[in-house]
């Protein structure tokens, strides 16, 4: 059963990038791929798609500690961005697609949040089984979210002009005060 859950969620977010290399929305893509490889990494840790190994690293119990803050912070921090998106950006259609830049919230310090929640999660699912399939996994998934985020960089200073501009030089990509 766990296999055809994996092959449901995969063939799902396969569709969307699909969509986005029809579309050519480079960041979609970007996204999309990311997430495709985050569901793989996740299915491969909680489900053991590939037989397991064992993991030293999870048994030490500050390690356990920082997964889950982990996971909780990128859970808050990705319902929060989504709120905030759709109730000060003025969306043309769902709750991505704003016509308002916001510049209030954790979008004062960062210009991507949901990007860095899910590298967040993607981090903490890796930290629970860090064996060499989940760390290329999470190589993989973080490399496409930090494309996402450069290439939405490129779409949003096109939609909103010097004002995204000005914005990108007081705010960082994904990680406050550093990157």
């Amino acid at each position: 059963m766990k296999y055809v859950f994996w092959v449901i969620a995969e063939i799902a977010i396969l569709r969307w990038f699909l969509w986005a290399v029809r579309k050519r929305v480079t960041h979609e893509m970007a996204m999309s791929l990311g997430a495709l490889l985050g569901v793989g990494l996740y299915f491969e840790v909680f489900l053991h798609l590939i037989p397991p190994e064992y993991s030293p690293l999870w048994e030490s119990a500050g390690l356990r500690v920082l997964s889950w803050s982990l996971l909780g912070t990128g859970a808050v921090l990705a319902l929060t961005s989504a709120l905030t998106l759709l109730r000060r950006g003025k969306p043309t259609s769902g709750w991505e697609h704003t016509t308002v830049l916001i510049r209030t919230g954790i979008y004062r310090w960062v210009r991507h949040p949901m990007y860095l929640a899910a590298v967040l999660v993607a981090t903490s699912t890796m930290l629970w089984r860090t064996v060499a399939i989940s760390l290329a996994l999470w190589v993989a998934s973080v490399v496409c979210f930090v494309l996402a985020a450069l290439f939405e960089d490129r779409f949003n200073a096109r939609k909103f002009g010097d004002d995204y501009r000005r914005y990108q030089m007081k705010s960082k990509l994904l990680i406050p005060f550093l990157f």
